[in-house]
This record gives C-alpha cells, structure tokens and sequence, in this order.
C-alpha cells in the first residue's frame, strides 16, 4: 500500500515546476509524467477502460507518439480501474497478514520485493513475471514440531496441523 501510495499521489501531484519532483522524476526514467499524463487524459475510472499504449518494446528507434504506463500500480489503477485495483492491495494484503501469522518471512521479504519492483515495471498482474499473488490460495498453516531426539541435532521438521 505504501508503494501503491507514493506512486500513484506522486504522479497526481507531478508538477514539471518543482525541482525534487523533476529530479524523482529522472531518477524514476519518467514514469511520474508518464503517470501524471495518464490521470490528465483518462482520470481515475471506477471501473477502468482501455487505454492505448505505444512504447519502445522489442525496437531501439525513438517513437514519435511515447505513451507507456510503467508503473504497475498506475498501469492498474487506469486500466482496470479503482474498484479492482483496491482488491488487488487487499489480496497483497491478505497475503501479508497470513504469511505473517504463518511466520513465513520470506514470503513477506518476497511480496515486499515484488512491491517495490511493481513501483517502476508493469508487470504486477502478470503471473509469469509474479506468480505471488497465487498464494492467497496457498495453505500457510504450519506447526513445528520439535522432537528431543530432533533438538539435539538441530533439525526441525515442519509439518501440516
């Protein structure tokens, strides 16, 4: 949520007239003027609708009309609109909370990376690029099990409840 936040309110409030916002800008490859333009031209739909996108991909040469949303919180807020894109951050949530519960701090060093990463790349929804959002389906319920015999040698097998 922290990173959804800090994308979406710093490309809202984008201004080309203030010095840090055009230095995070740069260091962000623009992707708050690209996200700034965004919210100018198609708002923040309820319900979203497809926006038309046109980047550089698999070429090299310059494009005349450069229009791309790189972040995966803008790209999904835009497209796919506010109701889905609060339900995705509800689902990372869910996936936090119940990893937390789990103690499966990877899982959350993961998710944390993931979010992060989703600031600058589109790829939030793409399962080949995260696959993390399957674990909402994931059965995160362990009970260790330490047996004398085990503690003495230092090996702790996890088991299901």
């Amino acid at each position: 949520i922290i990173c959804a936040s800090v994308m979406v309110l710093f490309s809202m409030f984008f201004s080309s007239d203030n010095k840090v916002m055009i230095f995070i800008d740069r260091v962000l490859s623009y992707r708050l003027r690209l996200g700034k333009k965004g919210i100018d031209l198609y708002g923040l739909p309820f319900l979203g609708h497809w926006i038309p996108m046109q980047g550089n991909g698999s070429t090299t040469e310059e494009q005349v009309h450069y229009f791309f949303l790189d972040s995966s919180y803008l790209y999904v807020l835009l497209q796919y609109g506010i109701v889905i894109f609060a339900i995705i951050l509800c689902v990372i949530l869910i996936i936090n909370f119940r990893a937390k519960l789990a103690g499966e701090w990877v899982l959350i060093l993961i998710i944390a990376i993931m979010a992060i990463q989703c600031m600058v790349e589109h790829h939030l929804m793409n399962m080949a690029y995260n696959p993390f959002l399957w674990a909402l389906l994931a059965d995160l319920k362990y009970q260790i099990q330490v047996d004398e015999k085990e503690k003495r040698g230092k090996i702790w097998i996890r088991k299901r409840v």
